[in-house]
C-alpha cells in the first residue's frame, strides 16, 4: 500500500501584488501567450494528472481490499475470525465459568465466550443434569461442619426434611456424627454408661411358639454412682434359635448387681432347650447429684 504525500502547499503572493496575479501578454507568429510575472513568497505544490492517478490508484487498492475482506460491503457471511476456542471436546470434563458478554467486544472475545457456553452445554448434557439423573460424584459442597473427633457435648439437631440444601443436610448429618462420637467417647469413659452381661444357666425345654420368663443376673457389679433409667439390648446370643421378646423388672441391688426378667420365645416348630443366655446390656444412667 503506497503512502500518499500530505505536504502540499499553496502559492503565497508578495504583498506588492495586491492579492492579484500579474501576466505579460506577448504576440508571436502563433498568436498571443501569457507570461506569469507575479512575485511569490512561496510557490505552491504541483497537483496534476500524475498526482490524481496516484491518488485514484490508492483509492482503488483500498476499495478492493475492503471488498475482499468483507465479501460484500454490507454482509459478513464470508468473514472468518481467529479466536481461542474452549469447545475442543464432545465430552468435556468440567464446567467453566464465563464472564458476561458486553457490547463493544471484539469478535474474537465474543466467539471465545460462545465456545465456552457450548462446552458447558455439552458437559451438562453428558452429566444428565437437566434430566434429573445427574451424578454428583465429582461435585464438592461447602458447608459448616458440626463434626469433631474430640466431641465433649451433645448438640440437638433439627430433623432432616425434603427441600433442604446440600449444605444444610450435611451440616445436620455432620452434627449427628459428632453426637455419635460424643456418645461413643462417653460409653468408653464410663461417665454416662456402664455395661454388664446378663446370664442364665441351665436346661429348660421351650415348646414351639411358647413364651417363658426367666430371671437373669449380671456377671459384674455396676458403678455405685449410677442409677438405672432403662436397659437396651445391643447383642443377644441364644442357642437353638430362641429370641428375647421382652425385658422387665430390672433391679440393681445394694451390691451393684443387676437382675432382670426376660421373656423368651421359641418361634420354631419343635421344642428347644434353653441352655445359656448371654447378651450385652447398656445401662443408660445419670450421675447422682
Amino acid at each position: 500500500m503506497a503512502t500518499l504525500p500530505t505536504n502540499y502547499v499553496d502559492d503565497q503572493l508578495a504583498d506588492s501584488m495586491g492579492g492579484r496575479r500579474h501576466y505579460n501578454m506577448t504576440t508571436d507568429a502563433y498568436g498571443t501567450y501569457l507570461t506569469d510575472v507575479t512575485e511569490y513568497t512561496q510557490r505552491g505544490s504541483t497537483f496534476a494528472a500524475a498526482q490524481i492517478n496516484e491518488t485514484n490508484a490508492q483509492v482503488n487498492e483500498n476499495t478492493n481490499a475492503i471488498t475482499n475482506k468483507l465479501g460484500k460491503t454490507d454482509d459478513t457471511k464470508n468473514n472468518t475470525t481467529t479466536f481461542t476456542s474452549a469447545d475442543t471436546s464432545t465430552s468435556p470434563s468440567s464446567f467453566q465459568t464465563i464472564s458476561l458478554m458486553t457490547s463493544g467486544e471484539k469478535h474474537s472475545s465474543l466467539f471465545e465466550k460462545l465456545s465456552q457456553a457450548i462446552k458447558n452445554i455439552r458437559w451438562l448434557n453428558n452429566n444428565k443434569r437437566t434430566t434429573g439423573a445427574y451424578d454428583t460424584y465429582r461435585d464438592t459442597v461447602t458447608f459448616s461442619s458440626g463434626d469433631s473427633t474430640s466431641a465433649t457435648s451433645w448438640t440437638d439437631v433439627s430433623t432432616l426434611s425434603s427441600g433442604l440444601t446440600h449444605a444444610a443436610l450435611l451440616n445436620r448429618i455432620s452434627t449427628m456424627m459428632k453426637n455419635v462420637r460424643y456418645l461413643y467417647n462417653k460409653l468408653h469413659s464410663g461417665e454416662y454408661f456402664g455395661s454388664a452381661h446378663l446370664q442364665y444357666s441351665g436346661s429348660l425345654n421351650i415348646s414351639a411358639y411358647s413364651v417363658i420368663t426367666v430371671t437373669v443376673q449380671s456377671t459384674s457389679a455396676l458403678a455405685a454412682d449410677y442409677r438405672t433409667r432403662a436397659i437396651a439390648l445391643s447383642q443377644v446370643v441364644l442357642t437353638k434359635g430362641l429370641i428375647v421378646i421382652g425385658v422387665h423388672d430390672v433391679v440393681q441391688n445394694s451390691t451393684g448387681y443387676l437382675t432382670a426378667q426376660l421373656d423368651i420365645m421359641n418361634p420354631l416348630n419343635a421344642s428347644k432347650v434353653l441352655q445359656f443366655i448371654d447378651y450385652v446390656v447398656i445401662i443408660l444412667g445419670e450421675i447422682n447429684s
